[in-house]
């Protein structure tokens, strides 16, 4: 469970979201934009007391961050700065703004900007994957459920059936289970009956490892490290991979 808190206003309804988790037995990553709206330290504190993640999205929010390398390098100092201040684990982009080959120089153990498929944010397409996986040194968490934004802001429909059946397909495929829901926009009775029913819907899956991101990303690299893949053969069709002591083979 992620939440990014995108304004002063969204901040406000912090408090009420982190509830409604622990309600329903969920611990959540709140990303605090850090230099758009005066972040409450207090409450960092109070979230981090109640068991939930505390992470940055970004300095400014103004879209500006990946749009140039002089930018970019300019902000990673004030990145640094509060991953130390605030000793945080990751990172969501703003707007999801991205560039594979600038993101292993973020200051974080972990990113989360990677849709695994999203047409309709600023970059369009994503990663393709349902699972963690690494850019350099960064563990990569891609979100792999439908944006709130995306669903209730830009198409204006209900989010429930579409989080429903993909909730579904991750279960069967055993993905990761990446929500994204703004305090922002959760702003009717409407909206929080629809992501209280998500909870209660993935809640009732089985064997579903409820943890936080920077939880997720500790064990997968760990996992990554311990198992040795080795690339036997490559055709037109197809690629062979051995994973330590078993073999797969995956269709291109």
């Amino acid at each position: 469970m992620t939440h990014d808190v995108e304004t002063a206003a969204g901040q406000r309804a912090v408090p009420h979201l982190a509830a409604l988790d622990l309600e329903l037995g969920f611990r959540s990553c709140f990303n605090f934009v850090t230099e758009r709206y005066p972040v409450d330290l207090g409450l960092i504190r109070e979230l981090r007391a109640m068991g939930h993640e505390v992470g940055v999205h970004g300095v400014k929010h103004d879209g500006l961050k990946f749009s140039s390398r002089e930018i970019f390098l300019s902000r990673l100092g004030s990145l640094r700065e509060y991953a130390e201040e605030w000793k945080v684990s990751g990172f969501r982009s703003p707007a999801t703004h991205r560039r594979w080959e600038w993101m292993p120089e973020l200051p974080f153990v972990y990113d989360s900007s990677y849709p695994d498929t999203d047409p309709y944010e600023p970059v369009p397409g994503g990663c393709g994957c349902p699972y963690p996986f690494q850019i350099g040194g960064v563990m990569e968490l891609p979100i792999t459920l439908a944006q709130d934004h995306t669903l209730w802001e830009i198409l204006q429909c209900n989010a429930l059936p579409v989080w429903q059946e993909k909730i579904q397909w991750l279960f069967a495929v055993g993905g990761l289970m990446t929500v994204l829901v703004h305090p922002d926009y959760i702003t009717s009775e409407i909206r929080w009956r629809e992501y209280r029913a998500l909870l209660q819907a993935i809640a009732e899956l089985p064997g579903v490892w409820r943890a936080l991101p920077f939880e997720v990303a500790h064990w997968w690299k760990n996992r990554s490290s311990e198992t040795e893949t080795i690339l036997l053969e490559s055709t037109r069709d197809e690629w062979r991979l051995e994973y330590g002591e078993r073999a797969c083979l995956t269709q291109v």
